[in-house]
């Protein structure tokens, strides 16, 4: 299963597996 999360916070800390933070969007994938 796949978890998306999308959060347009300016600094946010990306969780899971895999995570980036771009200009003030973080978008995290947890497997």
């Amino acid at each position: 299963m796949y978890q998306l999360n999308v959060s347009a916070v300016t600094n946010t800390a990306t969780v899971g597996s895999y995570g980036y933070v771009e200009r003030g969007i973080s978008v995290s994938i947890a497997q």
